[in-house]
């Protein structure tokens, strides 16, 4: 038996903490935002989870200095990585573009 994908049509609408995506096309942003607390830590799952987004996509962007401001508690390579909630909110603000072309402030 082999598992066939729904056409898009026969889909259920994307549900993300009960923002209704017709209503909202950049309900992506609205869900994270108002999801995030700014005076909370999130680890790299956690913010993966919010931003519906691999954590190996912010540990490469830790590396190459183009994601959130993030805190390393401790010293070495073992040390532990969190995000400020209010620097989250701060980067997701800062990635609004107004066309393909705008490179962003």
């Amino acid at each position: 038996m082999s598992y066939r994908t729904p056409h898009w049509s026969q889909r259920p609408p994307f549900d993300h903490e009960g923002t209704d995506p017709s209503s909202e096309r950049s309900g992506a942003k609205a869900a994270q935002t108002s999801a995030i607390d700014p005076n909370k830590l999130y680890t790299t799952p956690e913010v993966a989870k919010i931003f519906r987004m691999s954590g190996r996509t912010f540990e490469r962007q830790r590396v190459q200095g183009d994601g959130p401001p993030f805190v390393k508690l401790g010293n070495g390579s073992r040390a532990r990585v969190v995000y400020r909630g209010a620097d989250l909110i701060a980067w997701i603000e800062s990635q609004i573009r107004n066309s393909t072309s705008d490179r962003g402030r």
